[in-house]
């Protein structure tokens, strides 16, 4: 005896049942990557299928996320606020870590605070200015450094600290300026 040769589903369809004579493909909301299936899958959060008998699902863009399941259109992807962005695919959205920042929403990533400036948490929407007293050479700081002893920083958003010349000197950390010799002494030297 030759029984009939059983046909698999294709991807994007399944079989529900023994005895089958046709395959039934996967709604708007699911998918089937495989073939020889029962059911289909559902879409994942972050994702979306708007047509039947997908064989896979589309991940919503970088700068929105879905925590849906099951999505049946890009409506449902939410474009990230300002201060987070997220992924291709992402069900949530991640916040800017420190040392970075986003003014605008709906992006892929943070950006770097500047020289001069820092992020000091993480979600921020704006960099801020080194305050005197303070300075950053570097992209991507969480803090300002503060001006070392014998050394001093007079503005805002400074790269660098200055030294005190000779005749001034400055004993504390965090200085805005310098402090001129006593009378009766003298300093001969830089960052004194």
């Amino acid at each position: 005896i030759n029984p009939k040769a059983c046909i698999p589903s294709n991807i994007g369809f399944y079989v529900p049942e023994i005895g089958s004579t046709s395959q039934i493909p996967c709604d708007v909301g699911a998918f089937q990557p495989k073939s020889a299936q029962s059911q289909c899958k559902t879409s994942d959060p972050g994702f979306y299928v708007d047509s039947e008998g997908s064989p896979d699902q589309t991940p919503c863009p970088p700068g929105t996320f879905s925590e849906e399941s099951g999505a049946t259109s890009s409506d449902v992807c939410i474009a990230v606020s300002p201060g987070e962005y997220s992924l291709g695919g992402a069900q949530s959205a991640i916040p800017c870590p420190p040392g970075t920042y986003q003014p605008d929403p709906g992006q892929e990533s943070c950006i770097d605070s500047d020289p001069g400036h820092y992020s000091g948490g993480s979600g921020s929407v704006q960099q801020e200015e080194c305050l005197p007293g303070t300075y950053m050479p570097e992209f991507g700081a969480e803090m300002c450094s503060r001006a070392a002893s014998g050394h001093f920083v007079a503005v805002s958003a400074s790269t660098y600290q200055r030294a005190c010349e000779p005749g001034t000197f400055q004993p504390k950390y965090g200085s805005v300026s310098c402090i001129p010799a006593i009378p009766g002494n003298f300093v001969d030297e830089y960052a004194q």
